[in-house]
Formats: structure tokens, sequence, C-alpha cells
């Protein structure tokens, strides 16, 4: 079974300095990965750094085969991401952040969550 995720020899950190460091996983479709460790431990910064929300300071990531720094969009495209509610922009609607994201992605308003439910708009509902 191929990997979902390679990350080979991952450094990422701030301003330069390394939070972590020399970091190898990979996960195969149906694996299941839980970070735990103190606060500061660097679990939040590799999460970012992952996703390819902050750059790396070494290392590569792989998305089903896609490398991330050479085809970030391709690798995004790839997976999901629940952002922590303190980071999501205080000014848009939950409704409004899944609209936003959902154009950056392509998708039309018809391919968004329970947009085809017989009860109703799930986006709707979820207000």
């Amino acid at each position: 079974m191929a990997e979902v995720l390679a990350v080979s020899g991952l450094s990422a950190g701030y301003r330069g300095r390394a939070v972590v460091r020399g970091i190898d996983l990979s996960l195969r479709r149906g694996d299941m990965l839980g970070l735990i460790g103190a606060n500061g431990s660097g679990k939040s910064t590799l999460v970012r750094a992952i996703t390819g929300q902050i750059p790396l300071l070494g290392g590569s990531v792989m998305v089903d085969d896609v490398d991330l720094a050479a085809a970030p969009e391709r690798a995004k495209a790839g997976f999901g991401l629940a952002i922590e509610p303190h980071e999501l922009p205080a000014a848009l609607s939950g409704r409004q952040y899944i609209e936003l994201v959902a154009s950056i992605r392509g998708c039309a308003p018809n391919d968004l969550p329970g947009a085809d439910l017989p009860s109703g708009d799930l986006l709707e509902r979820l207000e």
C-alpha cells in the first residue's frame, strides 16, 4: 500500500530557528497518528510545516507522492485541515470561512458540505 504522507528529515521553526528537527514519519491509507507532548514541544509547528503553513528549514514532505515544496497546491489538495478556533479569521462567520476555502480550492457552491442533503443546507443549519 502506498504512503499517503511521507515526511523525511523535516526541520521547521520560526525566523530561521528550528523548533522541530530531523522528523521522519510515514502514513498509509487507514493509518492514524496522534501527537502527544507538553505545550511548546513543537506539535503545532510540526503540523504547520507538514501542511505548508510555514516553510521547511530542511527535509521534505510528500502527500500522495506529490512534493509539497515543488507543487504546494497539488499537495495541499490531498488533505484537509481543521484549524484551531483561535486561529480562524474573526471577521468571518463559519460559513464565510468555508466558502473562502472552497473558492480557493476551486469548489463550486453545490460542492459545499450538505448542499445535496434533502433536509437543507448543512452550512445553513450549523451557522
